[in-house]
């Protein structure tokens, strides 16, 4: 339901519009009242709104006054006017201020339902958008914002989704990433990057396996690529909500095992995986200081194949492939700097 502040100076002007609002566009509650604009300006600092619908003349500040200092406040707030006939054309002068709609006096239920009818779009994307930033901001560590939709709630489901490996340190923050978006009362955050999302909802509102098959959903537009599910079945504590995620997003990077699509339920415990052998190594150097390729490729490849039986996911590669890819540097006459090292676990792992 959409939160509405009227603004009016003639009481039975006030209660008129109220009824008619109460009766005729039920998907709209008026939420509060004030006499003019510096009355309504200390409702707006003060109450979550959706809409505001405003006389024009009234003492104090007048209706334009008041829509001028309203998008100072809050831009994204739209604001309808009410004019008398013989304010036509000041009412008109008013949409170039901000105002997207007025209502002539005396207002008729017909006319009052089509311009907030063309208003519910509107609403709904500026609703959904304060609910992704407030859920994005919690995340963060920051509070709920007062009257935000999601104050109250105790506990929220979450699931994370990565497609295909872990993102790159080497990459941008946030690199290509795609927009958050709501779902009823289900929400997708974007990730770390463009293959990464967040799925999150009210423990009261969806069921575990909504939430699921509506994270996945977002793995099916990266085609042939495996993907990894993570879902905390207990839900995340509203009031602990930053450091829990943060703890999943470790458990999420700690089990993304190359090539293998998983659905896991947290808490998820780590393996134990044995470094290379003495016979890999030997192996290596042998290769490595007769400048056999081919003997090089075939024992990378054989550990390769053991990593896979393993099914050894990403945490546990890179400390094996930096140490194989070590053992190459030291057996050969070529010096390799720790980025140049790196940077090649980067690669390979891609």
């Amino acid at each position: 339901m959409f939160a509405v502040l009227l603004v009016e100076d003639e009481p039975a002007a006030l209660r008129y519009l109220r009824a008619l609002i109460e009766r005729k566009c039920p998907e709209f509650a008026v939420v509060a009242t004030a006499g003019n604009g510096l009355e309504a300006l200390e409702t707006v600092r003060r109450t979550r709104l959706d809409l505001v619908i405003t006389d024009v003349k009234m003492a104090g500040m007048d209706g334009l006054d008041f829509v001028v200092k309203l998008k100072e406040i809050t831009p994204e707030i739209p604001a309808v006017i009410v004019s008398g006939y013989q304010e036509f054309e000041y009412a008109r002068r008013a949409l170039n201020t901000g105002v997207v709609d007025y209502l002539p006096k005396p207002v008729s239920p017909t006319r009052l339902q089509e311009v907030l009818h063309a208003l519910r779009e509107r609403l709904w994307r500026n609703a959904e958008s304060r609910t992704l930033a407030a859920l994005r901001a919690a995340i963060g560590g920051g509070e709920l914002p007062e009257g935000s939709d999601l104050a109250g709630t105790e506990r929220f489901r979450i699931a994370l989704l990565r497609c295909g490996a872990p993102p790159s340190r080497l990459a941008a923050a946030g690199e290509g990433a795609p927009g958050d978006s709501c779902r009823g009362r289900l929400w997708i955050l974007r990730g770390r990057d463009s293959r990464e999302w967040l799925a999150l909802a009210p423990v009261e509102s969806v069921g575990g396996e909504e939430l699921l098959e509506e994270a996945e959903r977002e793995a099916s537009g990266q085609a042939g690529e495996y993907h990894t599910l993570l879902y905390a079945p207990k839900g995340v504590d509203a009031a602990g909500r930053a450091e829990e995620v943060g703890a999943l997003y470790r458990q999420l990077d700690s089990s993304i095992v190359p090539g293998l699509t998983q659905r896991l339920v947290a808490p998820v415990l780590q393996g134990r995986y044995a470094d290379a052998d003495s016979v890999l190594e030997a192996r290596l150097e042998h290769a490595v200081a007769n400048r056999k390729r081919d003997g090089l490729e075939s024992a990378m490849r054989d550990e390769v194949g053991r990593w896979q039986e393993e099914r050894r996911p990403f945490y546990a590669i890179v400390p094996a492939a930096r140490r194989l890819l070590q053992r190459i540097r030291t057996s050969s006459a070529r010096s390799l700097g720790p980025s140049e090292l790196d940077l090649m676990v980067e690669e390979a792992l891609a």
